[in-house]
C-alpha cells in the first residue's frame, strides 16, 4: 500500500528537481500558528489553513535530459554560445524551446508584458533569490532579466558574435537562478491570473493553499469526499509575505490531507 501523500518518499529524494525552499526564506502565513491533526488510523493529515486559487494553465518542465543522458543534464556554456557538444547543443535548444514557451505564458494576449506581469514572471522564475524579503525588484535586476530572457529565445543559428556580447551584459548569477529555482518545476498561470512555479506532478484544476505556521503554499489535488492530495510545494507571486493571511473573503478550512 502506498503511503500517504503528505508522507515524505525518502526512496526518490535523489531524483528530486531543484529544492528552492531550503534556499529561501519566505512567511506565507507570517506568524500564525500549526494547527493539525491526525486520524487514528494515521492516513489523514488535517490541517487548517485556506484554499486560495487553483492551476489554469501549466507551462512545460524544465529541464529535459538528453535522450543518451541518464539523470539531470548538465548546463551548456550560455555566455559564450558555445554548443559545440552535441549533448550541449540539444540541452541548449530545450532551454531556448521552454524559455520561449514561458514566456509565451507571461505574455499571454499581449505583445508586451506590463511592468506588474514582468516583475510576477521575473520573480516566479527565479524564487525571489536575488530578491529581499518582499522588497520590489530594482530596475537594473529586471532589465538583466528581460536581456536575459531575449538572449534565450534567439534561435542557436543566430547566436553570432553581437548575441554573444550581449549575452556577457547579464547578470552571470541569472542562468545559476534559472537551474537551481525552474529546473523540474512547471511554470504557470493560476485561475486569477497570478504567475508561478509549480512541482513536477501539478496538473491544471489543482488547488493552491496555505496551511497555518508553513512559510510555502502548496498544491493539493482534491480526490472526492472532501479529501485532498497533497503535490508540493510551490512560489505564486503575491502569496509569499503573508498576503493570504489579509484575504477576509477566503475562509479558514480544514484541509484533509490523504
Amino acid at each position: 500500500t502506498d503511503p500517504p501523500s503528505w508522507v515524505p518518499d525518502f526512496t526518490s529524494w535523489n531524483e528530486q528537481p531543484a529544492k528552492p525552499r531550503i534556499y529561501t526564506d519566505f512567511i506565507a502565513t507570517r506568524d500564525s500558528n500549526l494547527c493539525a491533526m491526525l486520524s487514528e488510523d494515521g492516513k489523514v493529515l488535517s490541517l487548517e489553513g485556506k484554499l486560495l486559487d487553483e492551476i489554469f494553465i501549466l507551462g512545460p518542465i524544465h529541464w529535459r535530459s538528453h535522450p543518451q543522458q541518464s539523470g539531470d543534464a548538465p548546463s551548456n556554456n550560455y555566455s559564450t554560445g558555445d554548443f559545440s557538444n552535441s549533448s550541449y547543443e540539444w540541452e541548449a535548444r530545450q532551454a531556448m524551446i521552454w524559455i520561449q514557451e514561458c514566456r509565451a505564458l507571461a505574455l499571454g494576449d499581449s505583445e508586451f508584458i506590463n511592468p506588474q506581469r514582468l516583475e510576477g514572471f521575473c520573480r516566479s522564475m527565479l524564487w525571489d533569490c536575488p530578491i529581499q524579503g518582499g522588497t520590489k525588484v530594482s530596475k537594473e535586476l529586471l532589465a538583466h532579466f528581460e536581456m536575459f530572457i531575449e538572449c534565450a529565445v534567439i534561435p542557436l543559428e543566430s547566436r553570432d558574435s553581437a548575441w554573444q556580447a550581449r549575452a556577457r551584459g547579464v547578470v552571470p548569477d541569472l542562468n545559476i537562478y534559472f537551474e537551481t529555482f525552474s529546473r523540474g518545476r512547471h511554470f504557470s498561470e493560476t485561475r486569477n491570473g497570478r504567475l508561478g512555479s509549480m512541482p513536477k506532478g501539478t496538473k491544471v484544476g489543482d488547488k493552491i493553499c496555505v496551511f497555518y505556521g508553513g512559510n510555502l503554499p502548496y498544491v493539493v489535488r482534491p480526490s472526492g469526499k472532501g479529501k485532498y492530495t497533497l503535490i508540493g510545494d510551490c512560489y505564486v507571486h503575491g502569496f509569499m509575505y503573508g498576503e493570504a493571511m489579509d484575504m477576509e473573503d477566503i475562509k479558514t478550512e480544514t484541509i484533509h490531507l490523504v
